[in-house]
């Protein structure tokens, strides 16, 4: 059935008169009466009455018109909300992050979702790399966040490098290593990491203290809250990104050794994986550029 010629009914209905409802819905009289008696003929029912310069419903006629505008009002809600969809504002948008990203990223980005006016929905699943592509694999999510090199060189994957992530070695406020004059050599302290943390996050640094460092690192695990509470309360060194802890940073809870931050600090890039060949949402597209500003801006702080 034509949705045009439902509008046409129903301004007939409305007008009673086949050349103000010609108007009405920018077509000639002949035009008018003819997308009428087409849909009569195609449903076999009469919908109308017709004499000498009126026009009635017949009782089919009524029931007709009460259902096609209750079809039109939600074509329009429809049309109306996959407008949105396209412009990105409505929605659910699937996604998954590392640890380290959405601790990173994710409070100030729920934060701006929750204040605005959008009617987009998030599902956002924190694990690790290898989990989320389980995810990804099943179509899930429509893509995740983590640090390069986590996957299998097979992964059936596209990237895109959102940012490099510089890493820095934080400590408490008061840490040894904070002094003017480091501790004797021989004492070390433990490190604490999570698991994409290897060897090559020791590279880089200075030599006079990163000799005081034990590896391995002593504890490995995905719980920041963890990590962030026995770095605050332990000698603890902790090899992490500091835009993961830019607001205990901020606040003096914890601190940088010196030498980890700069330009000559190593770096890993970030990195969005999504499936080959699949094409990502206008929601999902417009997530991602919020999470480059959102580095962007993490990066220039």
């Amino acid at each position: 059935m034509d949705i045009r010629s439902l509008r046409h009914v129903i301004a007939l209905a409305r007008e009673r008169n086949f050349t103000r409802a010609a108007e009405r819905v920018h077509l000639t009289q002949p035009a008018l009466s003819r997308s009428i008696q087409t849909l009569e003929e195609k449903l076999q029912l009469k919908i109308f009455d017709r004499d000498r310069g009126s026009v009635h419903l017949t009782a089919v006629g009524q029931d007709f018109v009460l259902r096609a505008e209750s079809l039109l009002r939600e074509m329009d809600d429809f049309e109306q909300v996959m407008a949105r969809i396209a412009s990105g504002d409505d929605g659910e948008v699937r996604f998954g992050m590392a640890p380290l990203p959405a601790k990173a990223l994710l409070p100030q980005l729920a934060q701006e979702l929750l204040s605005s006016d959008s009617k987009l929905r998030w599902q956002a699943e924190v694990q690790t790399a290898r989990d989320l592509l389980a995810l990804l694999l099943d179509e899930k999510i429509e893509f995740f966040v983590c640090a390069e090199e986590q996957l299998p060189a097979n992964a059936p994957v596209d990237q895109l490098t959102l940012a490099s992530f510089p890493i820095s070695f934080v400590v408490r406020n008061g840490h040894p290593l904070l002094a003017e004059a480091l501790p004797a050599a021989s004492r070390q302290f433990p490190v604490i990491a999570t698991g994409h943390f290897g060897a090559s996050s020791y590279r880089g640094f200075p030599a006079d203290w990163r000799d005081h460092l034990e590896q391995p690192p002593r504890l490995v695990t995905s719980d920041y809250g963890l990590l962030t509470r026995l770095t605050q309360t332990t000698d603890a060194v902790w090899p992490i990104s500091w835009l993961a802890v830019a607001n205990e940073l901020r606040s003096g809870q914890l601190c940088l050794l010196p030498g980890t931050e700069g330009e000559a600090a190593v770096s890993f890039r970030m990195v969005c994986y999504t499936l080959k060949q699949r094409s990502l949402s206008p929601a999902a597209q417009q997530l991602l550029q919020r999470l480059q500003r959102e580095m962007a801006q993490l990066l220039q702080d």
